[in-house]
């Protein structure tokens, strides 16, 4: 069975340990240039390996959702939001309701809806709401990776991975959507390798393959998106 909250994390850069002293070669007709080069790719390796290690909390129930921002998102919605972002889920259902009330169809307030209900462990419920929504908007990339956090809750990785191939697919750019499918793939080759070590005529690579993947930094949940997506024409 796939565990949800364990996911690998990206993989770890190794040029630069070659690259730099080249650089620094070139100190003596370039030095200050040179020195601003190496700063800025050393710069780069330790920003890289911060963001490896600072991971959140393993998964527990709920994941931790992503501050995000977008200039098509209401001053209400972002109030919402808020509230979630501070577990007033009562607060949060209750404007939530009141909006849905004169916007029924509206897909940020149902997709806010949903959260909330993700948020809250009732994860059946969210899916519901994730899966109308796509349904009813099907180029919207949001609700496709939220369906897939709560997938994997079900313990249904292969839904899970069709909706964040789906999430890309409607936005290329979608960097959420990235990592939580190169965690799954991740998470999926572990549990491969494991079973693996089990079987007749095992690979002696098999076992350095699973050690790399256990040896990466321990990884952060996978994401909800807690922003709705742009609004749509109703």
């Amino acid at each position: 069975m796939l565990d949800s909250s364990k996911i690998m994390t990206t993989r770890h850069s190794m040029i630069f340990s070659h690259a730099i002293p080249g650089l620094a070669r070139l100190s003596g007709l370039f030095c200050a240039s040179s020195r601003a080069v190496v700063a800025i790719l050393l710069g780069t390796t330790m920003l890289s390996n911060v963001a490896w290690s600072q991971s959140s909390p393993a998964m527990s129930g709920t994941s931790p959702t992503p501050r995000a921002t977008s200039p098509m998102v209401a001053p209400e919605i972002t109030r919402t939001i808020e509230l979630i972002e501070l577990k007033r889920f009562g607060e949060a259902k209750l404007a939530i309701a009141k909006a849905l009330e004169s916007k029924p169809r509206d897909p940020q307030w149902r997709f806010l809806d949903g959260l909330v209900l993700a948020e809250t462990g009732q994860d059946r419920p969210a899916i519901d709401v994730f899966e109308a929504i796509a349904e009813e908007f099907p180029e919207l990339a949001e609700p496709y990776n939220n369906l897939a956090v709560l997938y994997l809750r079900c313990n249904e990785p292969q839904r899970a991975r069709q909706a964040l191939e789906r999430a890309i697919a409607n936005r290329p750019g979608y960097a959420l959507a990235y990592e939580n499918l190169g965690d799954l793939h991740a998470s999926l080759a572990l549990e491969a390798y494991e079973k693996g070590l089990g079987a007749r005529g095992t690979s002696p690579f098999l076992s350095a393959k699973r050690s790399h993947l256990r040896s990466l930094p321990k990884p952060a949940a996978f994401g909800l998106q807690n922003t709705p997506p742009p609004r749509s024409k109703q």
